[in-house]
């Protein structure tokens, strides 16, 4: 449990909240779920009072298998066309050329992820509240909102 918790209290307390960085927890959790499953399915098979909440017990465990696969066929995005992700790239590198180095906010960008990538600079999928703009410009950041064509 401790390896489960440790890291989520720790990067609870970071500024910024990177999708990777509860990765670390991620093998715990694998490992919390598994013992869940595996002790559902025993208790189902051996120990359920009737054929219904038997049934029940054994469809919960089996969709929990199956959850995954339908969230990597999203990450994958098989039916996403792949000339829509690259155009979105093309604009980011264009941007980062037309802004120069930050230090600076981008707001309101379709992914974030991409555009501190190939920008440097800290970036918003939404538009940024007033106290993260009065806080921007209290650092001296420059704010841009880009008009990224066809986003």
């Amino acid at each position: 449990m401790l390896w489960f918790v440790a890291p989520y209290a720790l990067f609870s307390l970071a500024a910024t909240k990177m999708d990777a960085y509860p990765l670390v927890a991620m093998p715990a959790v694998e490992v919390m779920i598994a013992a869940a499953l595996v002790t559902t399915w025993q208790f189902a098979v051996a120990e359920a009072p009737g054929i219904r909440l038997r049934s029940l017990m054994m469809i919960l465990c089996s969709t929990l298998v199956l959850l995954p696969l339908r969230f990597t066929a999203e990450r994958w995005r098989p039916f996403r066309r792949a000339s829509n992700g690259l155009a979105l790239t093309r604009d980011y590198k264009l941007l980062a050329k037309y802004i120069g180095p930050g230090p600076g906010l981008l707001v309101d960008v379709p992914d974030p992820i991409s555009a501190m990538f190939y920008t440097g600079w800290t970036a918003l999928g939404r538009p940024a509240t007033a106290e993260e703009l009065t806080e921007a410009r209290a650092r001296g950041w420059r704010i841009v909102r880009p008009a990224l064509p066809g986003h």
